[in-house]
């Protein structure tokens, strides 16, 4: 995880409402675990924030990271 902290975060707004660093953690693996599309890598998320609490900050909810269809 220490060499994802040295990737430079090019998002604003409200797009930073989740840590860069967790939220690419996250997607890589999900990756690894065969997410394909932005709906896998949210439900990989929701399924496992128990665990992923366990070692990233995750400041904001599962909420924030599913969208509604």
């Amino acid at each position: 995880m220490a060499i994802l902290g040295w990737v430079p975060d090019p998002r604003t707004g409200n797009a930073q409402c989740h840590a860069l660093l967790d939220m690419l953690v996250i997607a890589l693996a999900a990756w690894v675990c065969g997410a394909e599309s932005c709906v896998d890598f949210a439900e990989f998320a929701e399924d496992r924030e128990v665990l992923l609490r366990e070692f990233l900050g995750l400041e904001n909810g599962p909420e924030e990271w599913v969208a509604e269809p």
